[in-house]
């Protein structure tokens, strides 16, 4: 069976990332990835890039909200529009194809990369970022529970989560699919952002799979740098 674990590791861990009213929040969740213009294509779209943010101190928020489920990067789940926040302004600066959206990665923070409690801790402490982003690289897998579960084990973000983090992968129906698709296997880490064609909340996606019928189409999507390592 699938092991679920509703995790709140997000913004509270580290409340200066984030200042969305609980309107912005709920209207953020409702944002469909899928839909969204200049959403990364399914082959990364533009990669890696830096990021620089400078905000007044390091008590000031930055306008964005991170999920820090995984061991490797942090994922943005929310970029609340109409903020005068630092985030909000190097968006201005940058050219439009090296601003931070909805559904990127950071990997990496004032060269700290691949740890996300240094990551985490690096943002607490220092008043200027600069933050190595990466595009997703997303790709649709067809899976086949037969009446049962994924089999993997999943945790999820389970107040502003637009994702479900894919811990384990056990004898089951992805394991299955990795065995038939070896180009295209789900790996620990991987995240479902996309249940039959539908983006959502992380609880909208997990009803959505323990609802649907045997066979499941699932977007995954991995930071792209991980595809440029190999």
């Amino acid at each position: 069976q699938a092991q679920q674990q509703a995790r709140g590791c997000r913004v509270e861990m580290f409340g200066n990332l984030c200042c969305c009213t609980n309107d912005e929040e709920e209207r953020v969740q409702n944002i469909s990835l899928l839909d969204q213009e200049g959403y990364a294509s399914t082959n990364g779209g533009n990669g890696t890039f830096t990021f620089g943010v400078v905000r007044q101190g390091v008590d000031a928020a930055l306008g964005v909200g991170l999920d820090c489920l995984g061991s490797r990067s942090l994922y943005v789940c929310s970029i609340p529009a109409g903020m005068d926040s630092p985030i909000q302004k190097a968006n201005e600066r940058a050219a439009r194809d090296r601003q931070l959206r909805v559904g990127d990665f950071i990997v990496e923070v004032n060269g700290l990369g691949d740890n996300v409690p240094n990551m985490i801790a690096e943002i607490q402490a220092r008043r200027e970022l600069l933050m190595r982003v990466s595009r997703p690289l997303e790709f649709n897998i067809t899976v086949d529970r037969r009446g049962g579960s994924l089999s993997c084990g999943i945790t999820y973000d389970s107040k502003a989560g637009i994702s479900l983090v894919i811990e384990t992968v056990n004898p089951g129906a992805v394991e299955s699919w990795n065995q038939e698709n070896p180009d295209k296997q789900v790996l620990p880490g991987d995240r479902i952002v996309a249940v039959n064609g539908k983006a959502g909340t992380s609880g909208q996606l997990l009803d959505m799979i323990t609802t649907a019928d045997s066979i499941v189409d699932l977007r995954i999507a991995r930071p792209s740098s991980l595809n440029e390592r190999c």
